[in-house]
């Protein structure tokens, strides 16, 4: 999917000046149009290289903020269900321990008295 959006984002974009050959081949990919612009004079090759590691970053934006909704989905679907495990028994965790802990304070006070 990167390699789509990266394609498409490069469509149209490589400068003027640029040679055919390395036209085709900086549309391919990233590494292949740096290695393409390596070929090239300077002020050629930074434009070259310019266009497409915008296109690569903007490639990769969009398919993180796809992903987030399909990352997110599953993580609440888990969640929901859980959120009150351990609640469901009446406490037995929690209320019960603070009576025991409760009954012992009191017993040890009055033993103390």
């Amino acid at each position: 999917m990167l390699n789509v959006a990266y394609r498409s984002g490069m469509a149209g974009s490589v400068p003027d000046g640029v040679p055919a050959p390395a036209r085709e081949t900086a549309t391919g990919n990233l590494p292949a149009a740096l290695e393409a612009a390596g070929e090239l004079p300077a002020r050629t090759a930074a434009q070259l290289t310019a266009v497409p590691r915008d296109s690569f970053a903007q490639g990769l934006a969009r398919i993180a903020m796809g992903a987030v909704p399909v990352m997110l989905a599953p993580a609440v679907t888990v969640t929901m269900p859980l959120r009150n495990v351990g609640r469901a028994d009446g406490g037995a965790d929690g209320e019960g321990a603070g009576d025991e802990a409760g009954e012992v304070a009191s017993t040890a006070g009055r033993a103390a008295s």
